[in-house]
């Protein structure tokens, strides 16, 4: 009887823990939304491309100029803006919001579900600077941890929301080719055969170099050729990676 009610008792602290778990899982949720439809990241995310802007012609004057660290020899090479697309161009906060109304985790199907809806909205800033950009015929090309599966829908909502964007081939997204994984080195080396990079931007340090030790050795890229946009949702950093 005695072992009857202690193994009752421990099913019961369980489900207590588990939920506390859950609200308190919840909770960061909905601060994390919370901030990300405040003016205060608004306003930080147009600061950050009217910082770009700044010395952008410069750097694309610069024919020896490249912010990649895949890059050799570029003074032959169009100048070229590399941007990540989710949290970096384009917000997904509807599908973030259905995710916690509904206490629904994170699935692969809500995600596709929201890439056919075009539910993204641009992040404040980043139309009009690339658009700035595509006025100095600075190539843009965007890197996506998207599935190739959702090249058209995305090329199709970037040209909607008035992106610079002519062809698919702009888009690079993980899986299109054998060897380009979510690690995003093997589609910037990619890029570097190509154009020169002049400016990135990215949410993650994974988008501007392969480790968070090369990020920290190149910091002072960061507010001139590097520049990261805030996401308090997901990313490496939930990892400490």
């Amino acid at each position: 009887l005695m072992y009857k009610i202690y193994l009752i008792l421990l099913f019961i602290l369980a489900n207590v823990l588990f939920s506390n778990l859950n609200a308190d899982e919840s909770s960061k949720q909905a601060s994390s939304i919370q901030w990300l439809e405040s003016r205060e990241y608004d306003l930080l995310c147009y600061q950050i491309y009217q910082s770009a802007q700044k010395n952008l012609i410069a750097l694309h004057s610069d024919k020896n100029f490249s912010s990649m660290l895949e890059q050799g020899s570029v003074s032959e090479l169009k100048s070229a803006i590399v941007v990540d697309i989710d949290e970096t161009i384009l917000l997904n906060l509807a599908m973030r919001k259905e995710l916690l109304e509904e206490k629904k985790d994170f699935t692969l199907q809500i995600w596709k579900k929201h890439i056919e809806l075009k539910s993204a909205v641009p992040i404040n800033g980043s139309l009009e600077y690339l658009l700035f950009a595509s006025k100095y015929n600075i190539k843009v090309i965007y890197i996506s941890n998207r599935y190739k599966d959702s090249e058209d829908k995305t090329f199709i909502l970037l040209q909607e929301l008035g992106y610079p964007i002519s062809s698919k081939d702009d888009i690079l997204l993980q899986d299109e080719r054998e060897d380009w994984s979510r690690n995003k080195s093997s589609r910037r080396k990619f890029i570097a055969n190509r154009y020169r990079v002049i400016q990135m931007f990215g949410d993650n340090l994974r988008d501007f170099t392969e480790t968070n030790e090369q990020a920290i050795k190149n910091k002072n890229k960061f507010g001139h050729s590097w520049f990261l946009l805030p996401n308090p949702i997901y990313g490496n950093w939930l990892n400490n990676k």
